[in-house]
């Protein structure tokens, strides 16, 4: 059955999983990660440039890297 094709992209997406998820999935593997979510307007003076990439980040939580409208072209690249 063609779903996809004529030159369609779609995403490769495992999981969406969140930092903690990642991080425990990695000790379960014998690391030894931790994480914490520094405030975004910490984040925004640490170095130049860092309240852009601080706004970026935000909007990935927001919207995911793929963007809002991505989980159908994801559940199709899935199946």
């Amino acid at each position: 059955m063609d779903q996809a094709g004529n030159g369609e992209y779609l995403p490769l997406v495992g999981d969406f999983m969140s930092f903690n998820e990642i991080i425990e999935t990695l000790n379960r593997q014998g690391h030894e990660f931790s994480f914490k979510q520094v405030p975004k307007d910490v984040f925004a003076t640490l170095f130049p440039g860092a309240a852009e990439v601080a706004e970026t980040f935000s909007y990935f939580e927001a919207h995911t890297y793929l963007g809002s409208n991505s989980s159908d072209e994801i559940a199709l690249a899935t199946k």
